[in-house]
């Protein structure tokens, strides 16, 4: 499938601006209505006619896209079906007469802007890069995802490891890992990207904080945390996680702007450590972001809730993305960023077998509802990419449009599920810059039961040519573990065969010796 851009739609943070708040298709001989203005005289046979309108008090068109399909892609569907993230079909038939394909025209709308208020950034003491030989600066991240805390360290493991029994293995297990990880990568922050703790009981509340964060507090890592759909099940008010969490001393975590949806989208700022090729001291180099994906709609509270398993990013935090990266840009420039938040946007569904870099063990579950933050990200150019959880058994990282689209990996044990085909995993994330200021972020992940051993290094977006030209290259690493297990099973079947017609041989004889002894 190939995606073009067919129009560029302005999207306005302003009640001033106009956007495009409705797109009808006619056909060539007909005439758009008094209110509508015609786009093209002629597009592909067709006739569009646009409205427009202030984004502040309608919806608005967010993305207008042409999709091509081959024929034995539908097998019967309709294309509707295979165009993810919500979009509408504009016309019922085909653009092309190509005998092989079609190509259709969809469209996606976004809700009324709900305009934030300028808020200010982090107010923590920004983290600081390392520096090596005041020519290069690095920051690493330990992502992991879906811990699933009880605060009970007894809890068995719902899904144990290969091997092990459900008797030895329980949260404790869990927490002796995480150790091994910071011990091995010596991070520089952590980020748990939601669904930290799911406790059964109020009286566990505390204990399951307190054991996600027993490891970077004892190690003095700072941490930063984004919730999932589990966190405030049974009573665990994430408003009280909350306070639990920032009242840890290596706490980035913040609350974000009341205005918002949700609690915790806030922003972490990275900068240098000294004066160098990058500027001053106290320079923004690098930048996170995370958001609050939230759980469930509220049907309850809110009777007018899409039928959708899990609820979604609201606009309004897309909005304030968008105005903190218009505003960085403005006083700083473009800096490559990430972000991160927990239930996957639809976006990743969207990968074919052969764009995913890693393992897809799972179906993607993503909300129905797209708010197009993907798209303006897209538009911003400074999120290069993206890290989830969620879907325990994905791993994966997709580039779409310019943007990683990566999963964490499940790396909680006891009561966080599992399979025993899937060992438990963590993704680091290493920011650099050299001292031409070209900037690279690279990514590897450690797993379970051999967490010494790096996997599957990928570059995730690099500044630096020479990296760039053979970053594609470095994608043959995900291979060499089936390459090697490969050639040394060939080594040792050969080997064993070799043995094995020996002592087959050496029976013949024994056998051809005996009978002749009986013979005799």
């Amino acid at each position: 499938m190939q995606v073009k851009a067919l129009l560029c739609v302005q999207r306005g943070g302003l009640s001033a601006i106009t956007a495009l708040s409705e797109l009808r298709v006619i056909n060539p001989d007909g005439i758009c209505s008094d209110e509508y203005h015609e786009v093209a005289e002629s597009l592909l046979g067709i006739r569009l006619c646009a409205l427009w309108g202030s984004p502040a008090s309608v919806p608005f068109i967010g993305d207008l896209v042409l999709q091509r399909f081959q024929k034995s892609e539908l097998d019967g569907v309709g294309p509707e079906t295979l165009q993810p993230g919500n979009f509408e079909l504009l016309w019922s038939q085909s653009l092309t007469k190509e005998a092989d394909s079609v190509v259709y025209l969809f469209s996606r709308q976004q809700p009324q802007a709900h305009l934030v208020p300028d808020t200010p950034g982090s107010s923590k003491r920004p983290l600081q890069a390392r520096s090596s030989k005041k020519t290069s600066l690095s920051f690493k991240i330990l992502q992991l995802a879906d811990l699933h805390f009880t605060g009970d360290s007894n809890t068995r493991c719902s899904d144990p490891p290969v091997g092990m029994k459900p008797t030895t293995c329980t949260e404790a297990l869990m927490q002796s890992f995480i150790h091994d990880l910071l011990v091995a990568e010596q991070p520089d922050l952590v980020v748990f990207s939601g669904d930290n703790v799911h406790t059964s009981s109020i009286e566990l509340h505390k204990a399951a904080v307190d054991a996600f964060t027993s490891g970077v507090e004892a190690m003095g890592i700072p941490f930063a945390i984004v919730f999932g759909n589990h966190d405030h099940e049974n009573g665990f008010d994430k408003l009280e996680i909350l306070k639990l969490v920032m009242n840890k001393a290596q706490s980035y975590t913040e609350r974000g702007p009341t205005e918002l949806p949700g609690l915790g989208n806030y922003e972490l700022a990275i900068v240098a450590p000294m004066d160098g090729p990058w500027g001053p001291k106290g320079s923004e180099v690098f930048r996170l972001y995370l958001l609050d994906s939230h759980s469930n709609p509220n049907v309850t509270a809110d009777p007018n809730a899409l039928p959708t398993d899990y609820d979604w990013i609201r606009p309004q935090q897309v909005e304030f993305y968008r105005q903190r990266a218009e505003l960085h840009r403005s006083q700083n420039g473009s800096l490559p960023s990430v972000m991160f938040f927990h239930v996957p946007i639809p976006e990743f569904a969207a990968a074919a077998s052969k764009q995913r870099y890693g393992e897809h063990q799972e179906a993607v579950s993503s909300p129905h509802v797209n708010t197009n933050l993907f798209s303006t990200l897209v538009e911003q150019n400074d999120v290069k990419a993206v890290f989830v959880g969620h879907d325990h058994l994905n791993e994966y990282c997709y580039l779409r449009e310019g943007i990683q689209l990566c999963y964490g990996g499940g790396t909680g044990l006891g009561r966080a599920y599992g399979d025993e085909n899937f060992a438990r995993r963590a993704r680091v994330i290493e920011w650099t810059m050299d001292a031409k200021q070209q900037r690279t972020l690279t990514t590897w992940k450690r797993h379970f039961g051999s967490v010494h051993s790096v996997r599957n290094v990928q570059v995730l977006f690099t500044e630096d040519p020479s990296l760039a030209s053979s970053s594609v290259m470095m994608e043959w690493y995900v291979f060499l573990p089936a390459i090697v297990t490969f050639v040394c099973i060939s080594l040792l079947c050969g080997r064993h065969c070799w043995h094995k017609r020996r002592r087959q041989q050496k029976k013949m004889r024994d056998t051809a010796m005996h009978m002749v002894v009986a013979t005799d």
